[in-house]
This record gives structure tokens, sequence and C-alpha cells, in this order.
């Protein structure tokens, strides 16, 4: 996607608040198969508060209507196996604006793991009993509709340039030189950046912006925030692994 499209995308779509929906799935024997009338009461009571936050203006990832009929007792040739579910949510819960805990969520590993990420992440959580103060809180949520979708946007742009650019590359690049070698580069683009914008770092004079005559002011920009993650990722033993 060019840069110059997000405007466009984020007139075209409405930013409604995303909010994740946590609960118990199982029965509490342990059993997740729809057969069970305590799995299918946790599906039904999941899906009507999904509908109603879907009617209050939001939009909802419910992980029971996700997968309420995947688990099928007729069916001898299951292997998703609970894990596989938990962390599949887990990168659905990323995307998310705010998580609401449904009744019972204390007694759900599940739910109790998504309720720590999220508040690690510094997400919203809002518990159970307080879905009137979730609707009060919609717009606060998005409070500057264009700018929080726009911001959401250029995150996915950025991971999967990441992506893409690290097929080509050796986990070398970053390791050989560390910190210094990240340093180099983010003051590379810094100084990239101050001389396009008028800014000469030799006297502190502004002149007039500069027209670029390689990469764009947008590339160079996209490119500081991708060293100042993996910078983060290379110091806390992340990056290659």
């Amino acid at each position: 996607m060019e840069l110059s499209e997000i405007k466009r995308i984020t007139q075209q779509i409405q930013n409604f608040p995303l909010v994740y929906v946590a609960g118990p799935f199982r029965s509490k024997d342990g059993t997740r198969t729809i057969d069970n009338t305590e799995v299918v009461e946790n599906i039904c009571k999941a899906q009507e508060v999904a509908a109603t936050l879907w009617q209050a203006g939001f939009a909802v990832l419910c992980p029971h209507a996700n997968s309420s009929f995947m688990a099928d007792p007729k069916n001898d040739d299951d292997k998703i196996t609970a894990e596989q579910y938990y962390h599949g949510d887990f990168k659905m819960l990323m995307a998310c604006d705010a998580i609401y805990l449904l009744d019972g969520w204390q007694q759900s590993q599940g739910s109790i793991g998504e309720m720590e990420f999220a508040k690690s992440l510094g997400m919203p959580v809002y518990g159970t009993g307080a879905i009137d103060d979730l609707i009060a809180d919609k717009d606060k949520l998005v409070k500057y509709p264009n700018q929080f979708l726009a911001f959401r946007i250029l995150n996915a742009m950025q991971y999967y340039l990441h992506v893409r650019k690290n097929y080509d590359y050796s986990p070398q690049n970053i390791l050989g030189t560390g910190g210094v070698g990240i340093a180099t580069r983010i003051w590379d683009k810094v100084a990239r950046y101050l001389n396009l914008v008028g800014f000469n770092i030799k006297t502190g004079e502004y002149t007039a912006p500069k027209e670029p005559k390689n990469e764009s002011v947008d590339d160079t920009l996209i490119d500081l925030s991708n060293y100042g993650i993996i910078g983060l990722l290379e110091k806390n033993g992340l990056w290659a692994e």
C-alpha cells in the first residue's frame, strides 16, 4: 500500500472500537465438545454479550463463536489442542482496543491468561458486570478515530515490511554489531530526516525543506521506527529467536 492511501482508507472505514470477549468455554470437568450442555451455555452467553456490544456500536472478537463447532465429539480426527486455541487467541487479542471478561472468567485458565496478557499490554480491562462502563467509554477508546486507525494500518505495514526484508537478511546484520550498529543506523536516519526538513545539524539553523532524490521522507520515518523496535528486540535477546 502507498502511504498516500492511508488517509483515503481512514475516511472510508469507520473505526469502531474492537473488543475481545473472554470467558470460560469448557465445562467445569474440562469437556470442550458441543455435546456438553455447559459448553453450549458458555458459548451462548458469550454470543449474547457479543451481540449486545455489536448493537452498541462496537466491533467484537468472540473466540467462543470462532471455534464453537470445531471440537466435534463425533470427529475422531480432531487434533486441535486447547493450547492451539489459546495461543491463536492471544494473536487476535493484540489487535483489540479493550477486553471484556464474562461471568466465571476467574475459573478459566485461558481467560486468566488473556486478562493478564491484556493488562501487560496496557489494554483497558473491563470486568464482569462492567458492560455499561465499557459502552460509556466507547468513544474514548477511539478518541481520534482517523489517527488511531492510521496508527494501526502503519503498524501492520511496518510488520509486513519487517517480515519481507528478513527473508533476504542474515540475523548477523544486527547481531554482528549489536546496539552500536543499531544506534548508527538510527543516527543515519535521524540525520537524513533533519537534513530533508531543512535543519542544518552543524549550525543549528533552519532553511527550506529539501526534496529527496532517492528514498522518500515517509520511507525514512518508517525505517527509523523499525530500527527502534529492532533495538528493543536485540536489547532483550529476542532478535532472530
